[in-house]
């Protein structure tokens, strides 16, 4: 005679993650309450995550009463709340401390202090693999002494004792694999680079590092800290200072890269002084996979786009925001060439080129971040004829006998196989190009236009279609809530042609909880 077996289905790991994935802590403390057999499955993933804030604290909330399950607690976030030791120092399993001071973090009246928790607090968790502070002054020796850190963080920071500096930019960390610094004020580490005392890499086994306008730090120095990562898999580069055009930063990093300096490096995101068209083609050609190409005020010319050509069947993001040299026909080959992508973003791109061009076949597309102009296409240059091979310049690149409604339905066909679109911004920025006059002819969301043919985009939270002339109304309006469950928010107006109705529409979307920015 067998025996049945009945298992509760919560019981499963795989199931009660899948439970907690979906309930926030409020819901999972209301199952825990009621139900013995629960309160032993999910007390673990309630204790889980502390965030320690003054809102908490008012509520009651007291280090003694967290006594019987500090041993559960694997990461804490403290915000503004300067005495935190006691809190911490009582997890002994802790694995991730995040501490944030926007109010008072850099005010000198609190340096001492935080400076002493900090120090006690670091010293009594060792063991901790993560290290996020945001707005707070920093003691490198102390980061230092942490032996197992895999990841830091650094935002706003500035540094408490200069001397400390070298504890921590002179010795290697192997264990450390993601490392991020942004806004964090670091003097002078090495005037030459043979400066440094470590014979091994800095940071060997990094894999993720971005740097942000680290503005007190000189440009060798951060090639440097870059160079010290021979495993880096993500560089964000973020320095924001184009207009020093003399810079030789771009330079030394197309340098060390064509040299082999990182061999895995799969994704990169820039925006600092211009990449020449030359330089991002030869980074891309030194990288063996490519999945991010995020890159600001480059120039990006045919050379740029060949080399990228390389890596189409592999490319999952692909951003040239505010690269004018970016034709049409260019971000047309990458929409029609990729398909893996899921993120697009490009500066304008004619609806001629899109209608007479080859099917897009990023069908996974999430974000389409791009002007789509339906004006005329101006003639071709004769440096872009020669680019392209041409023997002769023509007038107008295409076609120019289409019919403009003909024209936008054909474009939203084009978009109605995106079907997993969440961002849908085809809007124009007026600090992309200079000479570009306010409101264009862009994509015009009227349903007799072909909107209706976007119905199939049920996951769309995002509409922008800023300085591009609108004609929405009422039938519009109430199409995109009724077919776009997720919408939250659109960029730009409406309804060009008569502000009253747009202030209408702005109404009724905000009485639906979608918002309406206009962005310029």
């Amino acid at each position: 005679m067998s025996t049945l077996i009945t298992l509760d289905p919560v019981e499963l790991p795989e199931i009660r993650g899948l439970v907690v994935k979906y309930l926030s802590k409020r819901d999972l403390v209301q199952c825990v309450r009621a139900s013995h057999s629960w309160n032993r499955l999910f007390i673990p993933y309630i204790w889980e995550q502390i965030d320690l804030n003054e809102k908490l604290i008012r509520r009651g909330f007291s280090p003694e009463s967290l006594t019987p399950y500090s041993h559960l607690v694997k990461s804490i976030s403290v915000t503004d709340v300067p005495e935190f030791r006691s809190l911490v120092s009582a997890c002994p399993n802790l694995q991730s401390l995040q501490v944030t001071m926007p109010s008072f973090g850099l005010l000198r009246t609190y340096q001492q202090t935080l400076r002493n928790q900090l120090s006690a607090v670091l010293t009594d968790t060792l063991s901790i693999v993560r290290l996020v502070m945001d707005s707070v002054y920093v003691d490198w020796s102390l980061i230092t002494m942490l032996k197992n850190l895999k990841e830091l963080k650094l935002s706003n920071c500035d540094t408490m004792i200069q001397s400390s500096v070298g504890d921590f930019w002179n010795r290697d960390h192997p264990r450390l694999e993601s490392l991020s610094l942004s806004f964090v004020h670091i003097p002078d580490l090495w005037e030459e680079p043979e400066q440094s005392t470590s014979i091994y890499p800095i940071f060997p086994n990094v894999k993720l590092l971005e740097i942000e306008r680290l503005t007190t730090l000189p440009e060798g120095n951060q090639v440097e800290i870059i160079r010290q990562c021979p495993n880096l898999e993500t560089l964000r580069f973020l320095a924001y200072f184009r207009e020093r055009i003399q810079s030789s930063l771009p330079k030394e990093i197309v340098r060390l890269a064509a040299a082999g300096s990182w061999p895995k490096l799969r994704n990169l995101h820039y925006n600092g002084p211009i990449l020449s068209g030359q330089g991002s083609a030869d980074i891309l050609r030194s990288m063996e996979l490519c999945y991010q190409w995020d890159i600001s005020y480059a120039d990006f010319n045919i050379k740029s786009l060949q080399a990228l050509g390389e890596h189409y069947s592999t490319l999952t993001r692909v951003n040239l925001t505010y690269c004018d040299s970016a034709r049409s026909d260019m971000l047309q080959e990458i929409l029609s060439s990729c398909p893996q992508l899921r993120k697009f973003r490009g500066v304008r791109i004619f609806a001629k080129d899109i209608v007479q061009g080859k099917p897009w076949v990023c069908s996974s597309l999430q974000t389409f971040m791009a002007f789509i102009d339906f004006e005329e296409k101006p003639g071709v240059t004769a440096e872009e004829a020669e680019e392209m091979g041409q023997s002769t310049i023509s007038t107008l690149a295409i076609l120019d006998d289409l019919d403009v409604k003909i024209l936008q339905q054909a474009v939203f066909e084009a978009l109605s196989h995106l079907s997993n679109l969440k961002n849908l911004s085809v809007g124009l920025e007026l600090s992309v190009s200079e000479g570009i006059q306010e409101f264009r002819h862009g994509l015009d969301f009227k349903l007799g236009n072909g909107l209706e043919l976007l119905g199939g985009l049920k996951d769309l939270e995002i509409v922008g279609v800023s300085n591009t002339l609108q004609d929405m109304g009422m039938e519009e309006i109430e199409w995109m809530l009724t077919h776009w469950r997720r919408l939250k928010q659109i960029m730009g107006t409406c309804c060009h042609r008569d502000k009253q109705t747009d202030l209408w529409l702005l109404r009724h979307l905000s009485s639906q909880g979608v918002t309406v920015d206009y962005v310029s």
